[in-house]
């Protein structure tokens, strides 16, 4: 069996002014397509997302329909969709959100849209347990046990992180098999069968040269392996208006190269 794990899909995301918002926006939306075409040619049976699946808790029309029309496509090859709330998505209220619109136009009942508390299930012989996005402390002992841990949550290393109460340290319990995370950009196994699957394009100069894709677990073997996605190139130019006489024909030059 296989499972896909996609976390930080940030669908909605341009937030680079003008014309270059739109560009970015439809530079995740081709990721993210481009993730579920793998996912359905890798014969996964389960694809996680843990958490910010929407860059923000109200997305516009254009990004709805680039979620429904990848949900829809991995449904419809019978593959279970698991999407856990983050940071980013979690809806501000429960009277009408995002999630629970989503959830309604599932007719396959193989999609599961989840923002709060723990879940649990039992799919294809293992036990998956969901932990919804929070403002407070991961209580490990209280998150039931299982194969399959999926949650939203900062690691250490990355900017600001350690400063969250929901920070992961050392000392997770070894009640899991795998734990899928998502929050952290980058691809990473940062303990034992503890992974960030990175996401799957690059939103600031910080992830400049970062791997970006998913991750596909085989449960026979016990292999993981990374997909890469197509995402766009950052690049930084030394810029000297003191040394250049003519900034703009030399920037123009070095830019050429990445065409």
């Amino acid at each position: 069996m296989k499972i896909a794990h996609c976390s930080d899909v940030h669908l909605g995301f341009g937030r680079f002014g003008g014309a270059r918002s739109a560009l970015r926006k439809q530079d995740v939306i081709n990721c993210f397509l481009a993730a579920v075409e793998v996912i359905v040619e890798q014969g996964c049976q389960v694809a996680l997302f843990p958490g910010d699946f929407f860059d923000n808790p109200d997305p516009d029309n254009e990004t709805l329909l680039a979620a429904l029309t990848g949900i829809t496509r991995l449904t419809r090859e019978g593959i279970s969709v698991r999407i856990v709330s983050g940071q980013h998505d979690t809806p501000k209220s429960e009277r009408c959100h995002i999630f629970a619109a989503l959830q309604a136009t599932d007719s396959s009942n193989l999609l599961q849209m989840m923002h709060a508390g723990v879940f649990t299930e039992s799919n294809y012989g293992f036990r998956f347990v969901y932990q919804g996005w929070d403002n407070i402390p991961l209580d490990w002992d209280d998150i039931p046990e299982g194969d399959f841990l999926v949650v939203h949550a900062p690691y250490p290393p990355a900017i600001f992180s350690d400063q969250h109460p929901r920070a992961i340290h050392e000392g997770i319990p070894d009640k899991w098999s795998y734990i899928a995370l998502g929050d952290w950009h980058e691809r990473k196994e940062v303990m034992p069968c503890v992974w960030y699957s990175g996401g799957l394009e690059r939103f600031n100069f910080g992830e400049q040269g970062s791997e970006c894709g998913l991750l596909i677990i085989d449960t026979d073997t016990g292999e993981v392996e990374p997909w890469d996605s197509p995402a766009r190139e950052l690049i930084t130019i030394d810029f000297d208006l003191d040394v250049w006489d003519d900034p703009e024909v030399k920037l123009r030059s070095v830019l050429e190269g990445y065409e």
